[in-house]
């Protein structure tokens, strides 16, 4: 049963809650997910000012990637939970066209209000609180956090503000840039590289932190 899914950065997770929901219904044994991210589609559109340029800088960090991740049925427990949450009055932050759509569709729109993207996150990580609460868990019972890595700032802001440790986290921009969905398994295959994922962890990933599609935790 092939299906489409197109959401930005939080994608993947919205695929794993799907296939979570079709394994644990008997439906299907096995489900593949496979994304591909070609960013750079959009750091070719032409700008016409300096302040276009300041709106579009982001979109320079985009990286090509494709990725894929396979859930099955097992004996032991996998997808433990999942927390979703969004903060819809930050629309307008960021305004970004599908860069798969023909041109039938219209002219590509690609805008990055940096500092008012960065604001639609305050507060925000009361909900991955709430998302281990839930679990009866906390911060250090985590053995490594997948995080959405559109810049090391970003992802150095999101570690500080919930209190995780550097060394829990994988980093990939410096290597990769922003690759939006492909980057929660780009993040497993670098742990897996490290050794750093022996099984058996407690492992939430977090690449949904943007303002227009929420803020998604799924605990494996």
């Amino acid at each position: 049963m092939p299906a489409d899914m197109c959401p930005p950065c939080n994608g993947l997770l919205n695929a794993m809650e799907i296939a979570d929901a079709l394994i644990r219904t008997h439906q299907y044994r096995r489900v593949l997910i496979c994304t591909g991210e070609r960013g750079s589609l959009l750091s070719r559109q032409p700008r016409q000012s300096g302040n276009d340029l300041a709106e579009f800088l982001p979109v320079c960090t985009l990286g090509d990637l494709g990725a894929a991740l396979l859930m099955e049925a097992g004996e032991r427990p996998g997808v433990l939970g999942g927390h979703f949450r969004s903060n819809s009055a930050g629309w307008q932050a960021a305004t970004v066209s599908n860069p798969y759509f023909t041109p039938a569709f219209g002219t590509m729109t690609v805008r990055f209000d940096s500092v008012a993207l960065a604001a639609s996150f305050h507060g925000m990580e009361t909900a991955a609180f709430d998302a281990l609460r839930a679990l009866d868990r906390t911060i250090d019972d985590i053995d490594l956090f997948c995080v959405h890595q559109p810049s090391v700032g970003f992802a150095h802001a999101i570690c500080e503000a919930l209190g995780i440790p550097k060394d829990k986290v994988v980093p990939t921009f410096p290597q990769y840039g922003n690759v939006a969905t492909a980057s929660l398994p780009l993040q497993l295959v670098e742990a897996t590289r490290q050794a750093r994922l022996p099984g058996g962890q407690w492992l939430p990933s977090r690449p949904g932190w943007c303002s227009s599609s929420g803020d998604p935790a799924s605990h494996v």
